[in-house]
This record gives C-alpha cells, sequence and structure tokens, in this order.
C-alpha cells in the first residue's frame, strides 16, 4: 500500500517539477530564442515522456489500471501551449496502448489510450477557444481535469457496454483516485507558474463580457460532462443489485 502511494505521489509530483523547470528556462536561457514550433515540440516530448513515466508508475487495484498520466497533457496543454499539450497525449496515448500487451490494464486499454490523447486534444482546446490562448488560473484547470477524468471514466463504460456491470466495477476502484491525483498535479503546476509569474498581487482585476463569457461557457460544458458520471455512480448500486449472481 505505502509502495502505492509512493508512486502516485511522484508521478503527481512531477509535472509540477517539470513545469517550473520548462517556465524557468523559457524565461532565463537559450531555450527562450528558439522557435515556438520546436520549443512546443520539445516540451510535448518532454510531457510525452512525462505520461509514460506515469503509466509505467501506475498502480494496480482489483485489476484496475490507476495513474496520473492525463495530467501531462493537461499539464503541457494549459501551461505552454496547445501544440505542447497534443503531442504530450499522443505520445502517452499510443505508450499506453502497447502497454497493454505486457499486462497493464489490459481490460481498459481502448479507453485509456483514448482517454490521454483526448486530454491533450481538450487542453489544447480550452486554451485556445475559452482561455484567448493564455494559461489559466488553477481553479480553471482543476475543474477541466475533473472534465477530463469524467470522460476517461465514461469511455471506460461506452467501450465496455456489453459487460457494463463489469466496467462499472472498474470504474468503482479508480474514479475517485484519478480524478483527485490528476486534479492535484495539474492544480499544483498552474499555482508553481502563478507563483513565478506573481500575477495575483499584481495584475487588473477588472470584468470584461468575453471573459464573463468564457468563465460560464466553459462551467456548463464541465456541468455538461461531469453529470452523467454523477449520475450513473448514484444509480450504480441499484443496477448492480439487478445482475443475477453468477459463479
Amino acid at each position: 500500500m505505502l509502495i502505492n502511494i509512493i508512486k502516485l505521489a511522484i508521478a503527481s509530483i512531477l509535472p509540477v517539477i517539470f513545469s517550473a523547470l520548462l517556465y524557468t528556462a523559457e524565461k532565463k536561457s537559450a531555450f527562450s530564442k528558439l522557435p515556438c514550433f520546436a520549443k512546443q515540440l520539445i516540451i510535448g516530448l518532454i510531457f510525452g515522456g512525462l505520461a509514460v513515466a506515469a503509466t509505467e508508475l501506475g498502480v494496480e487495484v482489483n485489476g484496475a489500471s490507476i495513474n496520473v498520466r492525463d495530467s501531462a497533457a493537461i499539464s503541457a496543454g494549459l501551461i505552454f501551449g496547445g501544440p505542447a499539450g497534443i503531442i504530450a497525449g499522443i505520445i502517452g496515448g499510443i505508450e499506453r496502448f502497447f502497454a497493454s500487451f505486457r499486462g497493464v490494464g489490459q481490460y481498459t486499454q481502448i479507453a485509456c489510450s483514448l482517454a490521454t490523447v483526448l486530454a491533450g486534444f481538450l487542453a489544447a482546446g480550452m486554451r485556445k477557444l475559452i482561455f484567448d490562448n493564455k494559461r489559466p488560473s488553477w481553479f480553471y484547470g482543476f475543474i477541466l481535469v475533473i472534465t477530463t477524468e469524467v470522460l476517461h471514466m465514461l469511455l471506460i463504460l461506452f467501450t465496455h457496454m456489453s459487460e457494463i456491470y463489469t466496467a462499472f466495477a472498474y470504474v468503482d476502484v479508480c474514479y475517485m483516485i484519478m480524478i483527485l491525483c490528476n486534479s492535484v498535479a495539474v492544480m499544483l503546476s498552474l499555482i508553481t507558474i502563478s507563483f513565478f509569474e506573481r500575477k495575483a498581487s499584481h495584475g487588473k482585476k477588472h470584468k470584461t463580457i468575453e471573459k464573463t463569457f468564457r468563465t460560464r461557457l466553459f462551467i456548463c460544458v464541465s456541468i455538461a460532462i461531469f453529470l452523467p458520471l454523477l449520475l450513473i455512480i448514484q444509480y450504480r448500486k441499484i443496477w448492480l443489485n439487478q445482475k443475477p449472481n453468477t459463479c
């Protein structure tokens, strides 16, 4: 148990550390002089490596694979840019797919691979369309991770509709831990960057119609995705009680 906690803690803190290192490098080293595409590629590859590390540091609980892989793609996309997030998500998703052939989370192979790729695209899309290509606050990052992990859990259910009770059992084991760990990893990454930038005490705090619209749109999208899982979890026991007993 302790080893599993340590592994998840290490995987959760890695995006925070590398976010700080890359942010510093982008501001105070020759790395800042590279073309934008080159920087996005390098950052995407690094965070893709972190997604791979998160898969390898994942833990098995009652047959379910628990990890913080999605946080790497989301951190890259929200903090450094959409292309970096997409690259990291694709790398993490591909590696997760092939990791199943080594016995890692075989039951959720398709769902978890797709979820990581989607995490990168979702972070990129949110940064571009809703946050005006700027880094969001930790609160929005926290909500985005919850939304992404809800999609992750729904993908597990949707890819196993023919054996929904087994899929429910997997979701029930891992959903809370994965939401918590991924959310904390992204939240701490954003807080760390905010601390470095010291925007909290120096930025102007006036509201605009556009900002209000983006905020409300983001909340509505999050609720629209978050509610299905809440309903599923709420009625899970009822559905499981309807399952006939089998040997």
